[in-house]
């Protein structure tokens, strides 16, 4: 075995780089300006494996970017994206947004599935958003008034109609009378339903009405009531109301409930006594679409 030592190496006429027509092994670090044959591999230890198809790497390639087409990634999903716990994927037919440990939305173009616990501001169905309100201001009255009156504000888009009384007390033998109206006028027939009341649990009483939803009982006892009632559309123009009244000063609990088909899309509403006059109180409508 034979060594070369020498601090400079040319060819034969000291003006460039020597040949070596069998090539050249070298054991270290090789440092090049320029190489001027394109190797067929360049290998790096038994992990990284570059040539004319690319590179092989076995092991983990860490780096500060990445670019270019994923496309031909394996191992990876490409419709979904997870960031957390909250996870989205896309496919032909639908859309899944997956949350762990609380629900699963899919949208497809049938609509919308939930699986899980469901919280919102407000709820569409149809198209039309549930529960958009209107707050009606508050009616009063200071006594003597003889006749009912009208609140003809209801909106074609209105499903659920809420009244509140405050305070109201009757003269005479009086009982509360409620009606729809339409663009007709008041609505004074195609009511099935009834009033009643109950003082303790072995007295109670009601009464049957078809041309108006009212109370019954009322007139036998002086005071002052409050009440609550919700009338909902049930189908085209058929209402169905329910409500619970109370005398202020007293045990006894008064109700009405029933329906009615008003025949057309309705307009308004009518409060009204059946007997005797209004006294004193106030009452609020308020609409829901």
């Amino acid at each position: 075995m034979s060594r070369l030592r020498a601090n400079l190496i040319t060819n034969e006429n000291a003006n460039g780089a020597p040949d070596f027509p069998h090539g050249l092994t070298v054991t270290g670090i090789v440092t090049a300006s320029a190489v001027n044959t394109t190797p067929n591999d360049i290998v790096v230890g038994s992990a990284v494996t570059a040539n004319s198809q690319g590179i092989d790497a076995t092991g983990i390639i860490t780096a500060t970017s990445f670019k270019g087409s994923g496309s031909a990634l394996t191992g990876i999903d490409a419709t979904k994206i997870i960031t957390g716990n909250t996870e989205v994927q896309t496919l032909a037919s639908r859309i899944d947004t997956k949350v762990s440990n609380v629900g699963i939305l899919t949208a497809t173009s049938a609509g919308a599935n939930v699986t899980g616990i469901v919280t919102a501001n407000s709820f569409f169905v149809g198209g039309t958003a549930l529960e958009t309100s209107t707050i009606g201001a508050v009616l009063s009255m200071t006594g003597g008034n003889a006749s009912g009156f009208n609140v003809d504000t209801i909106a074609s888009t209105t499903k659920r109609i809420e009244v509140f009384i405050l305070g109201m007390s009757l003269t005479g033998n009086s009982e509360f009378k409620f009606q729809l109206r339409n663009a007709s006028g008041t609505v004074s027939s195609g009511y099935v339903g009834s009033g009643g009341y109950v003082s303790n649990a072995s007295y109670a009483n009601e009464l049957r009405y078809t041309d108006s939803w009212g109370t019954f009982g009322m007139g036998s006892s002086g005071g002052t009531w409050s009440g609550h009632m919700t009338i909902k559309n049930y189908n085209n123009h058929y209402w169905y109301i329910n409500g619970d009244f109370w005398n202020d000063s007293g045990p006894t609990h008064y109700w009405t409930h029933g329906h009615c088909n008003a025949t057309a899309q309705i307009t308004g509403f009518r409060f009204d006594k059946r007997g005797g006059n209004f006294d004193a109180g106030e009452f609020r409508l308020n609409q829901y679409s």
